[in-house]
């Protein structure tokens, strides 16, 4: 027998012995008065089937594995492997396939756990006080699996080639349970729910308390059902207690009947339903009841299986309790939340293992709210930014407002804090007043706390899930009007309303809302512009919600639990995303060339507003190391953009902290022999002492980050000197211990190491803390100033340069105006004296790498002499022009290639002066950005979903239709220009206009092409280039394809509320041809029909002109 069929046969043979041990269950239970397990033998084959259960999962992951290796998921170079070796369908499939793998991988694991627990419960319920070794033994072997089992799933969220996909598993499990249960097993969750079941397991009577909202008795019911199973599936075992809540309704009554006379019968109650079946019965808020009502349940609370249970209200009759049932009670305990509700002995408490259930984690509240979103595939019809930002902050409130009703409240909410920071005008931060933790209002007594209002997770999901049928607002807007409807409920303390409106200020809800709008006297507009951190108001979201695959939502990660390694497969979705905070792998938004920042000087209190234009200084500093022979790298201002673009917001702090006005751009790796010779051009050789010698002179100087690119802040006006700036003359003759708070020890091994030394200075109370300058810096700020003001810095003064050591030492510099030259000293830390400080600085770096695919390099800009004469600057944006069509294609479920970016960035890079020239010289102003391998019929059919069909005339028809378009280069990306502006119908483009009843014949012989060189062109699939004369201009152009247009189409609906291309025109599409007839192919036509609302299509051959129809002019580039 060959080794694969033996191999085969075995497997039939363990799943055969699996089936027959589920058979002889019961025989080998009769025959030995024990349960089955008992069965040494049966046992050992039970553990040899799960062993090889267990294989078959093992390999199920070793397949996923394989099936994943060259899917998008994967790194950069197996994503071209995908791309050379399967087209862009095959690649879609295997995402979906690897998908569906994993999410039934997924639920087979927990379908086996719960199997597992379910089978340890019988084992401890049947053997309760017979525990023996072979008991013991199935126990360990089914919490190895179980541990297993736990293994296995992490290992899914750890394997970067699975997290994504395990995700998207997680989120569609949430959304089946809260739909189904409306209760969905989080981590928190799960880890309540084995402790219920550890306890009911141990035969212990169980009471779960805790706030209100925190689904007490949802647990205890998801509990009920993962152990009992098909046992409770139709039984209601939840008595909700009341103050009038009886025996009757306990355990049951005598009703009467009519049979042939009067017959009395008992209805059990549910405490009895559940004695005599062997399940739990579950007391919600049991100290609801009276006391009275309750303290006569306790002779029964300690019932265990086997127990006699009389009740009187079955005459008398005793009920068996059968193995398995128990209690389970819940309760809000009495206190100041809850006074109504009844004081509980300890008589009573003691006999109950008890546990405290607070609210689950703000992170599963999100996950929650996410699944409780999502539509049947998974989708969400929302803005991604919302989700990340506005969906988080509701969470953080609530967490926040939960904390709260518990007790635990920080004082950036206190009114007394809040009134001191409006006064102050700064936004007061709880981390500043951790000893303060009472909030109150002003007058009243301080409190800790809510009273009465809680926004628990059951009214976060709902808020969030009511969302899904909302069209036209956005989401934060649908979040801010069910929040305003919570904290105006006037049944709430108005305290506690002030409380919750103050929590949802800070998360940057209610922006722009007055402080009447609240109804609150203890509200004024000052304090909620305090709150919401300076009144700024944020640019209000579109109100057209997008649609995010399950794939997107699923790549959403505010909380950074999977953040590492989702943006390492998924960053085509990240790249879309608004930044979160994570700043591996971001793509970085283009930021304004200037920065307006307001400085507090330290000594005087006087502000001062400093503005900074970026782009004017990179073009100084550009012009002055060019002019003085500096080598700049050919990516030097692309890489300044970056630098300015990722660290923008810091550099704005930067200012406003420190009062930076000046800005120095400078390369990295600069060789200092060298760079110091040209800087020091015209002056005498510099004086350098012994010690800056012994340290190896300017070869010998090590600076902190010199090795990269960098921007650098310092103080550029009235800092001639040291002692003409405060925060500089404050550190006049203070050593290196005092300025950076080090000892000399610890300051001489960081000089030793090359660390970073920071340096603070205090004036009036304010400390300043900052890097320094380094010897690259000051040699060219020094050189520039000099030819800016025909003066040197610190000609009475010298710098000492902490971003830079000589040896052991710290270099300084300064001018000596009597022998004109610079001057380096080298000196240990402890060296003092009152002409020597450093120069403050903030230096920046990249934050991450940039590819080539970026903002920087990807703006082209050309001018356009309109019909008119009027000059007209058309740009575009490709790096936005990407990531809008790549959104566009997911959207759609068209195919694009995984490396689409750097497709785009290839075909731009290779006809960017043509681009522009086209731009020059057509004027185009649309840019439709076409990925390769599309099938015309395909995409007519995905692109006209939900249009009424498609009129395919006869001559389009009998061509083959969309079936037998043909466009030259389609198996490439192509970046196609189009007119767009005043072109939604040809009559309204002064180029259009002057082609419309002109064919593609005529047109084409301008440009020297016969009829017959058309029609070959046609046939061959080559390009056909026309021309026009207009107001003695002369056009050259090609015509658009099909593909583009069809494209160009949708984009355009989207974008125009419905509007479409070719209301009240045609277009001739020479780009493409259709079939081919017995005389050659055609030129396919298409408009739209706005009366029916759909397309029709013609195709006619290229001389064919009428009215209203004329080419539309593209420029394509491959």
């Amino acid at each position: 027998m060959a080794k694969s069929e033996q191999i085969k046969n075995e497997e039939i043979n363990y799943a055969e012995k699996g089936a027959e041990h589920i058979k002889l269950q019961e025989q080998f239970a009769e025959r030995a008065g024990e349960p089955y397990w008992r069965d040494k033998q049966k046992r050992i084959e039970l553990s040899g089937y799960r062993a090889k259960e267990a294989e078959i999962i093992r390999q199920k992951i070793a397949k996923l594995d394989e099936l994943l290796t060259g899917v998008d998921w994967q790194a950069e170079d197996a994503r071209k492997k995908l791309e050379e070796n399967f087209g862009v369908r095959e690649k879609i499939e295997k995402e979906e396939k690897a998908f569906t793998e994993i999410q039934k991988l997924m639920n087979e694991l927990a379908a086996r756990e719960n199997e597992l627990v379910r089978e340890n419960f019988d084992v401890r319920r049947e053997r309760q006080g017979l525990i023996d070794e072979i008991d013991r033994e199935v126990l360990a072997e089914n919490e190895l699996a179980l541990r297993k089992i736990t293994e296995q799933r992490e290992s899914l969220f750890k394997n970067p080639e699975t997290v994504l996909l395990a995700r998207m598993a997680e989120l569609a499990r949430y959304q089946t349970e809260l739909s189904s249960d409306n209760f969905a097993v989080t981590p928190s969750r799960k880890e309540e729910i084995r402790w219920i079941e550890r306890k009911i397991e141990e035969g212990q009577p169980i009471f779960l308390e805790g706030p209100t909202g925190t689904g007490k008795t949802e647990l205890a019911k998801n509990a009920t059902r993962e152990l009992y199973g098909d046992k409770v599936q139709d039984l209601d075992l939840v008595i909700r207690c009341a103050p009038k809540t009886g025996p009757a309704d306990i355990f049951g009554k005598i009703l009467l009947r009519s049979k042939e006379g009067t017959e009395t019968y008992f209805q059990p109650g549910k405490f009895t339903v559940a004695v005599d079946n062997g399940v739990p019965v579950i007391f919600d808020e049991i100290n609801n009841m009276e006391s009275s009502q309750r303290l006569g349940l306790k002779e029964f609370y300690n019932t265990k299986p086997g127990n006699a249970v009389s009740l009187q209200e079955d005459s008398g009759r005793a009920h068996t309790a059968q193995k398995g049932f128990t209690i389970i009670a819940t309760a809000n305990l009495k206190g100041e939340k809850h006074k109504s509700r009844e004081e509980l002995d300890t008589a009573e408490t003691r006999v109950f293992a008890m546990r405290h259930i607070d609210y689950m984690p703000r992170e599963e509240l999100y996950d929650l709210c996410l699944a409780s979103m999502m539509g049947r595939e998974g989708q969400v019809w929302a803005v991604r930014k919302e989700i990340a930002e506005s969906l988080k902050n509701l969470c953080d409130a609530a967490e926040e407002i939960q904390d709260a009703y518990n007790g635990n409240i920080g004082a950036h909410y206190n009114t007394r804090f809040q009134t001191e920071a409006t006064k102050a005008g700064t936004k007061v931060e709880d981390k500043n007043l951790k000893n303060e933790k009472s909030y109150g209002l002003v007058g009243s007594k301080a409190k800790k706390g809510l009273d009465k209002a809680v926004l628990d997770p059951g009214q976060v999901i709902q808020l969030a899930k009511s969302y899904q049928g909302k069209v036209g607002v956005s989401l934060k807007s649908h979040l801010e009007e069910g929040l305003m409807e919570f904290v105006r409920k006037g049944d709430y303390p108005e305290s506690d309303r002030d409380l919750m409106i103050r929590i949802f200020l800070t998360k940057g809800f209610f922006e722009g809302v007055k402080a009447a709008d609240f109804g609150l006297k203890t509200l004024d507009d000052a304090q909620i512009t305090a709150l919401s951190g300076g009144g700024k108001k944020e640019k209000p979201a579109s109100k057209q919600s997008k649609v995010l695959s399950l794939k997107e939502v699923a790549s959403i990660d505010p909380y950074e639990r999977y953040q590492a390694l989702v943006e390492e497969l998924a960053s085509d979705f990240l790249s879309q995303a608004p930044p979160i905070s994570s700043e591996r792998g971001k793509r970085w938004e283009k930021q304004p060339e200037k920065i307006s920042a307001e400085f507090e000087n330290p000594i005087d209190g006087k502000k001062e507003t400093i503005e900074i234009n970026f782009e004017t200084a990179l073009k100084r500093w550009n012009d002055f190391f060019t002019e003085n022979k500096v080598d700049l790298p050919p990516d030097f201002e692309k890489i300044a953009r970056a630098i300015w673009n990722q660290n923008y917001e810091k550099i704005k702090e930067s200012i406003e902290n420190l009062g930076y006005d000046g800005i120095l751009v400078i390369p990295g790796n600069l060789n200092l022999p060298d760079f110091h010779q040209k800087m020091s051009q015209g002056y005498n050789p510099t004086l350098e002492s012994d010690n800056f010698k012994k340290g190896g002179s300017w070869a010998g100087i090590k600076s902190r980050g010199a090795d990269k690119p960098r921007i650098v802040l310092y103080h550029e006006k009235n800092t001639k000197e040291l002692d003409d700036n405060p925060i500089t003359k404050a550190m006049l003759g203070k050593d290196l211990m005092i300025v950076t708070g080090l000892s000399q020890e610890e300051l001489e091994k960081a000089i030793i190491a090359g660390e970073l030394l920071k340096g603070k200075v205090r004036i009036n109370s304010e400390e300043f803390v900052f890097d320094g300058l380094s010897v690259e810096d000051y040699l060219a700020i020094q050189a520039e100033y000099f030819k800016r003001t025909d003066k040197h810095l610190d000609e009475k003064n010298y710098t000492r340069l902490i971003g830079s050591t000589s040896g052991c030492l710290v270099p300084e510099l300064d001018w000596g105006p009597d022998y004109g030259r610079l001057r380096a000293y080298a000196r240990g830390p402890d060296f003092a004296h009152d002409s020597l400080a450093p120069r403050p600085a903030a230096v920046f770096n990249l934050v991450s790498e940039i590819s080539d695919f970026s903002e920087f390099s990807f703006n082209i800009s050309s001018e356009f002499e309109n019909l008119d004469g009027k000059k007209e600057k058309i740009e575009f944006d490709f790096e936005k022009e990407t990531r809008h069509w790549a959104k566009f294609y997911e959207n759609h479920k068209i195919g694009f290639p995984p490396d689409f970016a750097e497709q785009v960035t290839d075909v731009l890079g290779r006809n960017r002066v043509e681009m522009e020239k086209s731009i020059e010289k057509m004027g185009y102003d649309k840019v439709i950005i076409v990925p390769p391998g599309l099938d015309a019929a395909i995409l007519h059919k995905k692109i006209t979903e939900g249009y009424v069909e498609t009129a395919q005339w006869n001559s389009f028809k009998n061509a083959g239709g969309f079936g037998g378009i043909t466009t030259p280069n389609a198996d490439k990306l192509r970046i196609v220009l189009v007119h767009e502006k005043n072109a939604q119908n040809n009559n309204g483009h002064p180029i259009l206009k002057e082609l419309r009843g002109k064919s593609v014949t005529k047109l084409a012989g301008l440009a020297g092409l016969t009829k017959e060189k058309v029609q070959e062109l046609l046939d061959s699939g080559g390009e056909i280039f026309m021309q026009a004369e207009i107001k003695g201009r002369t056009f050259n152009f090609n015509g658009l394809d099909v593909l583009a247009y069809l494209i160009w189409q949708k984009d355009y609906c989207e974008r125009n509320s419905g509007q479409h291309i070719d209301e009240n025109s045609w277009s001739a599409l020479s780009g493409s041809s259709i079939g081919k007839t017995t005389a050659g192919c055609l030129v396919p036509e298409l408009r739209w029909h706005p009366g029916p609302g759909r397309l029709n299509a013609i195709a006619p051959e290229p001389d064919h002109a009428y009215g209203d129809l004329a080419p539309r002019p593209a420029a394509v580039f491959v």
